[in-house]
């Protein structure tokens, strides 16, 4: 879904109007709208639909209204490079709140994430 959002938002953040960084959004959440209605329809309590509500707003909409944002703002290259340290802060999230600790392999595959993106970025020529 993560794919199809940021697609779309690649294609749209070309243009100038402000209404291009939700549409991406719009289109993700009309693409996950018969899933969402039929498993909101099934709770039985009002207070569960409100929940399901804000999580999405808080958790899906905020963020990448937030990225695509950032992304206008920082360039490519710098964005590029943050998003390839989404998995390193997700590791030490887990390791904070959650008491998760990695394996050898889980850090070796955080570290090749970083290091892919680095290397895609720098070696990228006239990216900005």
């Amino acid at each position: 879904m993560w794919a199809i959002t940021a697609a779309i938002g690649v294609v749209l953040l070309t243009g100038a109007a402000p209404v291009s960084r939700t549409t991406p959004i719009a289109a993700a959440a009309l693409i996950t709208l018969p899933v969402s209605l039929s498993a909101s329809l099934n709770s039985a309590r009002l207070v569960d639909i409100i929940v399901i509500a804000a999580i999405g707003v808080l958790g899906i909409a905020i963020p990448y209204a937030l990225e695509f944002s950032a992304l206008r703002r920082v360039g490519v290259k710098t964005y590029s490079i943050l998003l390839s340290l989404d998995p390193a802060i997700a590791g030490l999230a887990g390791l904070l709140f959650l008491g998760q600790q990695l394996d050898a392999a889980e850090v070796l595959g955080i570290a090749l994430v970083m290091a892919a993106s680095t290397g895609a970025v720098a070696t990228q020529p006239g990216a900005s």
